[in-house]
């Protein structure tokens, strides 16, 4: 039996560290509406689908949220999750269970989109460690 492990992570902003009142309770609805559908569709569908999902549907309304705030998203950005507990033996500095709003380490930063000031000001890097 093996293990796997790599590490993961994303450029850009780390939602749950907005202080923007229509942006917080955004992010609310979304995580109660993702733990919800886990717990629903538990064993019907993978965690993967379930996260490529919600990424699909709820990226518009985050990019919409923060545009109101005067934070321009650029072009191509996706919501990354972090991980779950389980799924992170190491523990780094971003924490589990949220989510980023930005490119993830899969894409060259060399390819990434043009980016507003106001995005680069927000932006950072987040990363984790994984295994399975």
């Amino acid at each position: 039996m093996g293990f796997e492990v790599g590490c993961s992570g994303g450029f850009g902003i780390l939602i749950y560290q907005e202080d923007n009142a229509a942006i917080c309770k955004l992010y609310a609805k979304f995580k109660l509406a993702f733990e919800e559908a886990k717990e629903k569709d538990y064993g019907k569908i993978n965690g993967y689908e379930l996260i490529e999902l919600f990424k699909r549907q709820w990226i518009k309304r985050f990019i919409a949220a923060f545009a109101k705030t005067g934070v321009v998203i650029p072009e191509g950005a996706q919501l990354i999750y972090t991980e779950d507990d389980d799924s992170r033996p190491g523990r780094t500095a971003t924490p589990s269970y949220e989510w980023i709003i930005g490119f993830g380490l899969f894409m060259s930063p060399f390819d990434y989109p043009q980016a507003d000031e106001s995005f680069k000001k927000k932006a950072d890097w987040h990363t984790w460690v994984w295994g399975g």
